[in-house]
């Protein structure tokens, strides 16, 4: 299987560079399980997108309160011209981590 290196977000705990599978269970239970939903938004690494449960609001999660206005776990990628899920390089992770520092 194809794995991705991801910024994750989670409300508690450290952000942390991980790698996933790129496939839609493994996208799924990185947000807590639900259907994921792309927000496209600004950060200092050109075109990254950060994934999150699109239903979070509804389902009650706590606030992540490293990104405003985003419910539940979360995380960074890229994807290719909305195609595909791809991986950050490693200085593009650490430049999410540094940003959400």
């Amino acid at each position: 299987m194809n794995k991705i290196t991801i910024v994750k977000v989670p409300v508690d705990g450290p952000v942390a560079v991980v790698e996933i599978e790129n496939e839609l269970k493994a996208l799924q239970a990185a947000v807590g399980g639900g259907y994921i939903e792309i927000v496209r938004c600004e950060t200092p690494v050109a075109g990254v997108i950060l994934v999150c449960d699109e239903e979070g609001r509804l389902k009650g999660l706590e606030p992540n309160p490293r990104l405003p206005g985003i419910m539940g776990d979360a995380f960074f990628t890229k994807d290719d011209d909305g195609e595909d899920f791809i991986s950050l390089s490693a200085d593009e992770a650490q430049g999410i981590v540094r940003f959400l520092s």
